[in-house]
């Protein structure tokens, strides 16, 4: 592995990231009892943890190893923390049973990822891992036939069939909510994962789909080896700057059944190879993941791995959650690409195809639809900031 080039983490990130793995071995312990008997911060420790959705696992871990040494009212509010996160996860659970039981009964193929499938497939139970709205992918010819499927069980769509049946205008996701339990779904097509290089397969990943056992009901989600690489793809997209997100890497690349040539073959694919080796890289930093010499070799291979991984620390480090301004999103991006060519190319696709939040913006007539692209990047430069550097070259 290269020498280390995420700066040194502040100690309250620190244990947050000394926690945010399903089983702790006796050093990680140590240290965060180390860690854990010098602050005095615990109200910001929760609400840190919340924002990087390590909540569930500080809380169990703080349990099992700092119990003795926390103040007494902060330990019941990390127990309330745990099981307020469990108790809405198993609400999600059962509301994912419910979408996927009537999709099915549609005659309609559904694969869930991230959510209640993921839980329990990387972290072996559902109250570990912390998640708030529910992801569902299906092909996008089903998409017509999965909306009355969706609203006749109570979910509202934010946008109307009419347009969500329109082959011109493609969304990030199909949202829809649902009042009884607050429950948001947001459906996914192989046209939505607009951040992918390349665009799934789902005809290949479904035959490869894999049974987890959900609320005690069997439910089939992507593979280890398939979701590793979709995860990075995803985290990418959101510059890492949840520690969850990292933890969710580190869980299934500890997994025994990981296929690592299978992982890495559909990162290819995707075109996405960089940015699952920067996962696994920050998982093996920041987390102490132990991955095989093989996949270190293949990290090893990419220079600009170790230079991506410091920008995603630096955020961690200042714990900045604010968008990036357009300028650091538009060199992040790039260089998660292979080659800079193939990086401007990602970059101007994401910069010229509108989104719901475009099409919300300005209104206009079908014939004028085409300007969208124009309208776009305006939009993204007002809505994140140039963020141009008074000198010096742009940030790494």
């Amino acid at each position: 592995m290269p020498g280390k080039t995420i700066p040194s983490l502040p100690p309250l990130i620190e244990l947050l990231a000394c926690a945010a793995r399903p089983q702790l071995d006796a050093a990680r312990a140590q240290r965060l009892l180390e860690l854990a008997a010098a602050t005095s911060d615990w109200a910001g420790l929760r609400l840190a943890a919340m924002r990087h959705c390590v909540s569930p696992l500080l809380s169990t871990h703080l349990e099992a190893h700092c119990a003795s040494i926390l103040p007494q009212a902060d330990l019941q509010a990390s127990r309330r923390d745990y099981h307020d996160s469990a108790e809405r996860g198993f609400q999600l659970a059962a509301d994912l049973l419910e979408v996927l039981d009537a999709l099915r009964a549609d005659g309609l193929e559904a694969i869930p990822y991230k959510g209640p499938a993921l839980a329990v497939q990387a972290y072996g139970r559902l109250a570990l891992r912390q998640f708030v709205d529910l992801d569902v992918i299906l092909r996008q010819r089903d998409l017509p036939r999965a909306y009355p499927s969706l609203i006749a069980r109570g979910y509202v769509p934010e946008l109307p069939l009419e347009i969500a049946a329109s082959p011109r205008r493609i969304p990030g996701q199909y949202l829809f909510q649902r009042d009884s339990t607050s429950t948001i779904l947001e459906l996914h097509t192989e046209r939505t994962l607009r951040y992918f290089p390349a665009p799934l397969d789902l005809d290949s990943l479904a035959r490869r789909v894999v049974p987890v056992t959900v609320a005690g009901h069997a439910v089939f989600t992507f593979s280890a080896a398939d979701a590793l690489p979709i995860l990075c793809v995803h985290g990418a997209k959101h510059f890492w700057e949840r520690l969850g997100w990292i933890a969710d890497i580190a869980a299934l690349a500890s997994l025994d059944e990981m296929d690592w040539d299978r992982a890495f073959f559909l990162a290819r694919q995707l075109q996405a190879e960089r940015m699952l080796r920067l996962g696994l890289y920050l998982a093996a930093e920041l987390l102490d993941t132990a991955l095989p010499e093989e996949v270190f070799a293949r990290i090893r291979e990419d220079s600009r791995v170790p230079q991506l991984a410091a920008r995603v620390g630096e955020r961690l480090v200042r714990a900045d959650f604010s968008a990036p301004d357009v300028t650091r999103r538009f060199w992040f991006r790039v260089r998660s690409r292979e080659t800079a060519w193939q990086g401007l190319a990602y970059c101007l696709r994401l910069a010229t195809a509108p989104t719901e939040e475009d099409w919300a913006q300005v209104r206009l007539a079908r014939p004028l639809s085409a300007a969208y692209s124009v309208l776009r990047p305006l939009r993204l430069l007002r809505k994140y900031g140039a963020g141009f550097p008074r000198s010096g070259p742009p940030p790494a």
